[in-house]
Formats: structure tokens, C-alpha cells, sequence
């Protein structure tokens, strides 16, 4: 039990660190760590009060170790570290490189829009193929199992697949260009349009996860606009600030009704449910002491995790279910849990292979952070990336070959973006000189109007 005291404490310094280094206002890091400060409490009290127990069974709490605790401490302020750049963006400027108009990003934000409509009706085709689900229990059990994964048709299923992969692909993009929009945005100008389609997207984020029951892709829906908040809500107005936290207020007010819905849904009115939703969110540390740590491991060493690259090729499994029963075979302990990124890589890679996979990611954003300097539009999506891993390593690792494949997705992505600008810009600027050589043809094209009145 000291342990896990120990290791509440031990976020909660590091928390008040990062508070102090920034002049005691809560920046991008701290509110990370103050996430984590709240996971590693829960983790003491659901063990504390016996809700831990009532799922896992009894613990004998002298068996836990400290060393586990210490690694993942160290891991997760490795991950952190990097977030300390988005401090610069502000000092960029918006759309530095990338000049694109407000139109042309509306543009895009609708194109976007339009995507997750037919995500939408994909979907209730998919539900309507198999059957009406109204319990969130059922729906939860079903999308575990994989009776909702696939289509009749393999054609359908492939446009599926990739539009979830493009939707999830742009909407780091469609945040940037409206607040940005919204940040550069002057006290008498009209803001209506660029916070309705900030909130319209975040509204249409989190409709998928509740439709799916998942109370954790609610929590990450709402981390992700929290990450943009963070970067410009210094830059808006005093208007701006009332209308937004009103509205992330609300929402995630929200977020927490339809989360103890779920809960109740699944595991009954009142206590029971209560108790399951602490025990959701608190149980990743417990586990990493008592299921995961020196038990009987048999690592994969990336075969789970980085299957194309160490492997060839990637297993396909009937559902996620079918996927988790195959890898608790393989590796000698329940892969269901919970267990923190630094849990989740040692039962991949073990503590030294762990510690390399982060260093090796940490060289990799590095490097692309070097290239991108002064761009601030790369700088916030790889930024971005970084902020994504570090807080699904609340719970398990994200640090994947799917998550890595995204990444430089998201860079082609930056690159198109750059050239269609740059390609705007020629335009633009041979248009303003063919209009001043017209101009000046009115007096023999070679003088301005100026030069002409001087003549005479």
C-alpha cells in the first residue's frame, strides 16, 4: 500500500515541477502529469476501498515492488519532455508556411465534415446487418467479440477501414485550421463560423464512442481538443475564453452522463456502476504490480505490436476479443488490463527493449521537429503525435506500427499542404502581376501612374 502512495506522491512533485518551471500556470505538460497525478490516486483508492479486489481478487500487497513504478515515472517524463515546444508555436505566428485562406480551410473543414457523415451511415448499415443493439452492453459485447467488425462485402469493408483511418488522419488538421483561424481572428470580426465547426467536429468525434459503448475513446476524443485549447487559447478574445470553456464545460459534463450510462448499462444502477468507473480508470498502476511485473512473460519483441517490420506481415484476428485470447496465450498473462505504456512495453519488449522503442521514437520526433522549425503547422501535428501516446500511456501503450504509419501519413499530408499553398501562391501573385502590367498599359506600360503625372 506504501507503494502506491509512494507513487501518487511522486506525480504529484513532478506535477508541482512542471507548475513551477512555468511560473504556476498550467501549460500543455502539467496538464498531462496532473492526469497522471489523478490515475496514480485512483489507483490508491480503488485498492484502498477493495474495488480493485472485488475484480481481480485478493492481492497480497507485500509482493508489490517499487522498481516498476520508478521505470514507468521515468518513462512517462521522457514522453512528456518534448510538449515543452508548444510553448514556441505561439511565438510562430499561424499559418506561417502555409498560406492557405479562410475559404480553402473552410473548405476543407466541410470536406471533413463530409467524411464523418458517411462514417455515420457506414456504420448503421454495418449495425443494420447484423441486428438492432439498444443496451450499451450488448453494443460493448458485440464490437469485443467482432460480430460488428466486418461486412458482407470485402469492397465495403476496405472503404470502412480507410475512412476511419482518414478521418482519424485529418482531424488533428481540421482542429488546427479553425483555431488558428478562430486565435487570428480580430475583437470585431465574426468568430461564429470557425468555433461552430470546432465543436461540430468535436460533437461528431465522440458520437462514434458512444455508439460503441467506449468510455475511454470518450476520455481521448476529449483530450485531443483540450491538446489545441492549450496552444491558442491565449490568442483569443475575452468573449472567445467565456463562450469556449462554457462549451468544453458542457461538454464534458456530458461525456461523464453517457460514461456512467455505459457503466450502468454494463454493471447496474447506483454502487456497482460507480464503483466500475473508478475501477476503470484506477486500475492501470495496480496492475502493473500485480499482473504484470516479474510475472512468467514470454515477450513478443515487437511481433504484437510492430508485426510488418519484425514478422512480414500482420495477423488478422476475428475481433478484438479473438485478438487479445490469442496474445494472453502467447505471452502468459491477461492482455485485457490495463497497464500503462511502460507496462505494455515491457510485456513486449522487456525493461531495456521498452526503454529503446521510446528513445528510438523520442530520435524520430526530434528530428522532425528540427525540420519543421518555424512551420507552425508541422510543429503542432507532430506535437501532437507526441501529446497522443504520452496520454494513452495512462492506460496502454499507443507507441504502435499502425500509430507510426499515421505519423507519416500525417507528414505527406503536411508536404501536399505546403506545395497546394505554395502552388496558391504562384497564382496569386502572377494574377497581381498581370493586373499591375494592365494597369500600367493605360500609359505605355511601362510607366506608373506616377511616372505619367511627372511627364506631363
Amino acid at each position: 500500500m506504501e507503494i502506491l502512495i509512494g507513487n501518487f506522491i511522486a506525480y504529484v512533485l513532478f506535477f508541482l515541477y512542471l507548475l513551477n518551471v512555468n511560473k504556476y500556470k498550467l501549460n500543455v505538460q502539467a496538464f498531462v502529469a496532473l492526469n497522471f497525478v489523478v490515475e496514480a490516486f485512483l489507483g490508491y483508492f480503488i485498492f484502498q476501498t477493495g474495488i480493485y479486489q472485488k475484480t481481480f481478487g485478493y492481492k497480497d500487497v507485500t509482493t508489490l515492488s517499487v522498481i516498476p513504478y520508478i521505470l514507468c515515472l521515468i518513462m512517462v517524463v521522457m514522453l512528456i519532455h518534448p510538449l515543452r515546444q508548444i510553448e514556441s508555436v505561439r511565438k510562430m505566428g499561424h499559418n506561417t508556411s502555409l498560406e492557405i485562406s479562410e475559404k480553402w480551410q473552410n473548405y476543407l473543414s466541410y470536406a471533413f465534415f463530409g467524411l464523418v457523415v458517411l462514417y455515420f451511415y457506414m456504420n448503421q448499415l454495418l449495425v443494420n446487418q447484423r441486428s438492432e443493439f439498444v443496451e450499451y452492453d450488448e453494443i460493448y459485447e458485440n464490437m469485443a467479440s467482432g460480430n460488428l467488425e466486418k461486412f458482407d462485402s470485402p469492397i465495403m469493408n476496405t472503404i470502412y477501414f480507410r475512412l476511419i483511418t482518414l478521418i482519424r488522419l485529418l482531424s488533428p488538421f481540421i482542429y488546427y485550421f479553425q483555431f488558428s483561424i478562430l486565435a487570428n481572428k480580430k475583437k470585431k470580426e465574426s468568430k461564429v463560423l470557425p468555433m461552430v465547426l470546432i465543436f461540430g467536429s468535436f460533437i461528431l468525434s465522440v458520437f462514434p464512442d458512444i455508439e460503441s459503448a467506449s468510455r475511454g475513446a470518450m476520455y481521448f476524443s476529449a483530450m485531443q481538443l483540450c491538446f489545441f485549447m492549450f496552444i491558442y487559447f491565449k490568442s483569443f478574445t475575452h468573449g472567445v475564453k467565456i463562450v469556449t470553456v462554457t462549451a468544453i464545460a458542457s461538454s464534458m459534463l456530458l461525456l461523464v452522463v453517457f460514461s456512467m450510462a455505459i457503466s450502468y448499462s454494463r454493471f447496474g444502477e447506483g454502487k456497482e456502476g460507480n464503483e466500475q468507473i473508478f475501477r476503470y480508470f484506477g486500475e492501470p498502476y495496480p496492475n502493473l504490480g500485480f499482473n504484470v511485473w516479474n510475472k512468467d512473460i514470454r515477450h513478443p519483441y515487437g511481433k504484437r505490436y510492430f508485426p510488418r517490420l519484425t514478422t512480414g506481415r500482420d495477423k488478422s484476428f476475428a475481433g478484438r476479443e479473438d485478438r487479445f485470447t490469442y496474445w494472453e496465450r502467447q505471452v502468459g498473462i491477461p492482455m485485457l488490463n490495463l497497464k500503462t505504456i511502460f507496462g505494455d512495453l515491457y510485456v513486449e519488449f522487456g525493461v531495456i527493449g521498452a526503454f529503446a522503442v521510446v528513445v528510438l521514437w523520442l530520435l524520430l520526433l526530434k528530428f522532425c521537429l528540427y525540420k519543421a522549425r518555424g512551420d507552425s503547422l508541422a510543429t503542432v501535428i507532430l506535437l501532437y503525435y507526441a501529446y497522443n501516446i504520452v496520454v494513452y500511456g495512462l492506460f496502454n501503450n499507443h507507441l504502435s506500427e499502425d500509430t507510426l504509419k499515421e505519423f507519416f501519413y500525417s507528414i505527406i499530408i503536411i508536404i501536399a499542404l505546403r506545395y497546394a499553398a505554395h502552388k496558391m501562391k504562384e497564382k496569386s501573385d502572377l494574377s497581381k502581376h498581370l493586373s499591375e502590367r494592365h494597369r500600367r498599359g493605360r500609359y505605355g506600360y511601362y510607366y506608373s501612374d506616377k511616372d505619367t503625372k511627372h511627364q506631363k
